[in-house]
Formats: structure tokens, C-alpha cells, sequence
């Protein structure tokens, strides 16, 4: 029993050697590719004191995006510059239209705009949405109704759940002139009421 409590108590001390030990070589594996990207970046021409750096991402909040809804259509117009000027660029704006969602990401000098709109307030046909740069004054993203319903938001205010308003006015109107005909006692002119509906 002594032989494992000493075990122990030698397992114990060796452990944090070991962590620190671990700790070192990590630390100079980092400073090692570190030093390897910075001299891939001076073969490249960059200048000698530039370090590579993560990318940075910056997401688009609602408030910074215009949109408006058209019978069949939505469109959402993104007009900071630093968005625009990125997509101008081949091959940096990608944009992923799901069913409800829409993803557009550019990137530019290191750092990634990300505009993710997740649930959408209703149901797009992905196949038919398209985007596009307008030069120096904006990106367009146009979706396609999956039903030509007016939106009232763009986006859902929960996971799973439709915004779009009940039946149209017009639909509403219909409801209404096929509704059947109630005569009341109060009503004027009862003697004057057809015999079908009386």
C-alpha cells in the first residue's frame, strides 16, 4: 500500500512537469509557424514587419441593410462601403440561399463581412434568387416568393415560424360577398326579401 501512495505522490509531481514541459513546446511550435508564415508573406513582396494576423469577421446587423418587398419578390440592398468595394472584387461575394435563409459573406484585406438573415419571414425558391454589385453604390440580393404574400418583416421573430400575414384583403373580400345573407327582425324592408333566402 505504501509502494502506491508513493507511486501516486511521484505521478503527482510529474504531471505538472509534464503540463509545463507540453506548455514550452506548444508555445515555440506557435513562434515556429509564425516565423513560417512571415517568411511566405516576404516571398510574396509583403513588407518585412507585416504579421500574419487571423481573419477578422464583422457581421452585418439588420439596421445596416435596406429592404423591400414586391408581389412576387424581396429585395435587400447593402450600401456600406467597405461591403461594396469587397464585392467588387471577382470571386469575394458568396451568397447561400436556403429555404428560409440567406448567407452572403465578402471578403476583403483579411477581413469577412458576414450578413446571415436566419429564418427569413417566409419561404424563398433558392434556384431563382440572384445577387448583384451595383459598382461604388451597393449589392442587391434578390429572393424569390416562395408565395406572393406581402412580408411585413424580413426576417421571422422565432425559429420555425411564419410572419406573413393571414389572407390578403382580397381574400378577405371574397369571404365576405359569399357569406350568406342574415336578415334580422330590425332590418328594413323585410317584406322585400326574396323567398330563397326568407
Amino acid at each position: 500500500m505504501g509502494q502506491q501512495c508513493a507511486g501516486f505522490s511521484r505521478y503527482a509531481t510529474e504531471v505538472p512537469s509534464v503540463r509545463e514541459q507540453l506548455a514550452e513546446r506548444m508555445a515555440v511550435i506557435e513562434e515556429q509557424n509564425l516565423a513560417d508564415d512571415n517568411d511566405a508573406l516576404q516571398g510574396l513582396g509583403a513588407h518585412p514587419n507585416a504579421v500574419c494576423a487571423k481573419p477578422k469577421t464583422v457581421s452585418l446587423a439588420l439596421s445596416e441593410v435596406q429592404w423591400t418587398d414586391m408581389t412576387d419578390l424581396v429585395k435587400i440592398y447593402i450600401s456600406k462601403p467597405a461591403v461594396v468595394a469587397a464585392a467588387e472584387q471577382a470571386g469575394a461575394l458568396l451568397v447561400d440561399f436556403g429555404p428560409s435563409s440567406v448567407k452572403m459573406e465578402v471578403a476583403e484585406n483579411g477581413i469577412t463581412y458576414v450578413l446571415d438573415l436566419n429564418p427569413l419571414c417566409d419561404s424563398i425558391e433558392p434556384d431563382f434568387c440572384s445577387s448583384k454589385t451595383v459598382k461604388g453604390k451597393r449589392v442587391t440580393l434578390t429572393l424569390k416568393k416562395a408565395r406572393s404574400e406581402p412580408w411585413s418583416q424580413l426576417m421571422a421573430t422565432k425559429p420555425g415560424t411564419r410572419t406573413t400575414p393571414g389572407p390578403t384583403a382580397t381574400e378577405r373580400m371574397s369571404v365576405i360577398a359569399t357569406a350568406p345573407l342574415v336578415v334580422t327582425s330590425s332590418s328594413p324592408r323585410v317584406d322585400a326579401i326574396p323567398e330563397e333566402v326568407q
